[in-house]
């Protein structure tokens, strides 16, 4: 498992879109997840949450780009977040 959470992390570091940072993230989240029930290592679960840290980080790094400066116009539903990003996380910092 350690093994494959360092390999999710140096994908992380060349993750160029939120989609694909979503699927790390989820992976991250589902290897803590499978962990904590199977078999409860701490040091997989720690670096699972980790990753998955890094994952929501880089994904509101990617989200802040994509916003246009300045002062434009906005209407309401003119904004849309890449699919299962929730108006919670995308309001999350870097």
């Amino acid at each position: 498992m350690l093994a494959q959470l360092s390999k999710i992390g140096k994908q992380l570091t060349n993750i160029a879109s939120v989609a694909d940072a979503k699927e790390l993230r989820d992976k991250a989240a589902a290897i803590a997840h499978y962990n904590r029930s199977v078999s409860g290592c701490r040091a997989i679960e720690r670096q699972a949450t980790i990753i998955r840290l890094r994952a929501e980080r880089r994904i509101g790094e990617l989200l802040a780009q994509s916003v246009k400066r300045g002062n434009p116009k906005v209407t309401r539903g003119d904004f849309s977040l890449p699919a299962g990003i929730t108006k919670n996380q995308s309001s999350k910092g870097p």
